[in-house]
């Protein structure tokens, strides 16, 4: 009987968690792709939902949550939620141009 190597079995549990995206994470993606494509960006809003995107800007909101979640997680650092993305889902944002981060409007200081 061949016995495999220390620790093979965590290194096999691993490669077992490494998977396709499911239909619904992929459904969502072809929304944002169409959604780039009409409009020429990914920064979907959250606030007003648009009919033709329904719940579309949350999802965005979550994408990008879960992709600061990796990068904490690479520093070795508490990430600020359970959202995760895998590489292969990192990939396809990054391959239709996902914004990551969203700048902020700043509110103009009153002048006395």
């Amino acid at each position: 009987k061949v016995r495999k190597p220390k620790g093979a079995r965590r290194v096999q549990r691993k490669v077992k968690k490494i998977k396709e995206p499911s239909a619904t994470w992929m459904a969502r993606f072809e929304e944002l792709k169409q959604f780039k494509a009409d409009f020429g960006h990914t920064r979907v809003p959250q606030k007003k939902e648009l009919s033709a995107y329904p719940k579309l800007g949350r999802w965005v909101s979550r994408q990008r949550e879960a992709y600061r979640n990796e990068k904490l997680r690479i520093l070795q650092q508490q990430p600020k939620g359970s959202n995760k993305l895998s590489a292969k889902q990192i990939y396809l944002l990054h391959s239709i141009g996902m914004e990551w981060s969203i700048p902020t409007k700043k509110k103009k200081a009153k002048r006395s």
